[in-house]
């Protein structure tokens, strides 16, 4: 996650310092397209909100949990 300290070390190097988008990356260990849309955007806060959040995919086997977790096993004392 980049903070707001972050967002302020990238655009302080690259508008003040007059570094590059690639010398910056490697300096701050972000990548260059994060580093390019920091540099790009006028936001403080940089966000990521998911539209969907995905279902669980289950198999067939655990989607009937009632039938795995009472399942019974055969005596040892009935086999002989």
């Amino acid at each position: 996650m980049v903070t707001v300290d972050t967002i302020g070390r990238v655009r302080r190097a690259y508008w003040v310092q007059k570094k590059k988008i690639k010398a910056i990356a490697r300096e701050l260990r972000l990548s260059r397209g994060t580093v390019r849309r920091i540099v790009r955007s006028g936001e403080t806060v940089l966000t990521y909100e998911r539209k969907e959040q995905p279902l669980p995919k289950l198999g067939r086997s655990l989607s009937n949990s009632t039938s795995c977790s009472r399942r019974t096993w055969p005596s040892a004392s009935a086999s002989g």
